[in-house]
């Protein structure tokens, strides 16, 4: 889909554009930068707190993206365990909440408790980048680019300019279903079972007990009768074909399960997951088509 507004959780879906990545580190970082491969996004049904989107360089983290965190009261510690990795890593976390509590759009953490062969390689590359829209922001400070789409994400009314990073992202055509927001879903209410558990079970169980929550909630969140029953909802009620299909793209029905649904066929989640990764696998070939084309 073309997103007429981008919202926080269609942030690791765009991003995953490898061009569009480029664009956004470098405006970000005051510096060209190209990527050694290809953004890898973290699965919709993975369920461990781990960035959203990364890319490794000769199998060490290199960049991790984070679209909200699951706890913001464990910053540094959440960003380490997103990384994977003990080496230096850009670390950038867009959120609607002042994490940092400095009213700031854009600020940057450089974390300290680094080995002293680490110290010599302590760059942009160590820094935290923490990026808000949150309301509660006073101090608008993000490079241009980024801040417009800061603005953006907040409600705010932008023309973007043609060829900007906003202009890029939100004429991206990205594959867009209710099954990417699971994981986004599931940060909501990760911390604080995290907790309650904390509080009931000792640190050997915890991890445990976790991945049985988290695999519950995607299941619970995947169902898709709940999904077919949105559907069967609005193919009784729509007066028209396009107010159906307004009301079905809302959910974020795949359209082929709509004309489908039109046809008397209902999809199984087999059905749907196949339509998701066949979607999936054809936006990776048509964008990497797009960046050759720029290339030659």
């Amino acid at each position: 889909m073309i997103a007429k507004h981008i919202h926080l959780e269609h942030l690791p879906r765009i991003l995953s554009n490898k061009p569009l990545l480029e664009h956004f580190l470098s405006v970000l970082l005051d510096k060209t930068v190209q990527l050694p491969c290809w953004p890898k996004e973290m699965p919709w049904d993975f369920c461990y707190p781990f960035a959203d989107l990364y890319v490794r360089l000769r199998g060490k983290m290199l960049v991790s993206l984070s679209a909200n965190l699951f706890d913001p009261k464990h910053l540094v510690d959440e960003l380490r365990l997103s990384t994977g990795v003990s080496d230096p890593t850009c670390s950038i976390v867009i959120s609607d909440i002042d994490i940092v509590g400095l009213g700031q759009s854009y600020c940057r953490i450089v974390p300290m408790a680094v080995g002293d062969s680490e110290t010599r390689l302590m760059d942009s590359c160590w820094q935290i980048h923490i990026l808000s829209f949150s309301r509660s922001i006073t101090t608008r400070n993000a490079p241009s680019e980024i801040q417009q789409l800061l603005d953006h994400m907040a409600g705010m009314k932008i023309q973007p300019e043609p060829d900007s990073l906003l202009d890029r992202m939100l004429h991206e055509d990205f594959v867009w279903c209710w099954l990417n927001g699971a994981r986004y879903s599931l940060k909501g209410s990760y911390s604080s079972k995290y907790e309650q558990y904390a509080q009931q079970y000792s640190s050997g169980w915890i991890d445990y007990i976790m991945e049985g929550y988290s695999q519950e909630f995607i299941k619970g969140y995947t169902e898709i009768d709940i999904h077919t029953g949105v559907l069967q909802r609005a193919l009784d009620i729509a007066q028209s074909r396009e107010e159906l299909f307004a009301v079905c793209n809302a959910a974020c029905i795949p359209e082929p399960m709509i004309q489908d649904a039109i046809a008397g066929k209902i999809w199984t989640q087999d059905d749907l997951l196949q339509w998701y990764e066949t979607a999936l696998a054809e936006e990776a070939e048509r964008r990497r088509a797009a960046e050759s084309e720029n290339e030659d």
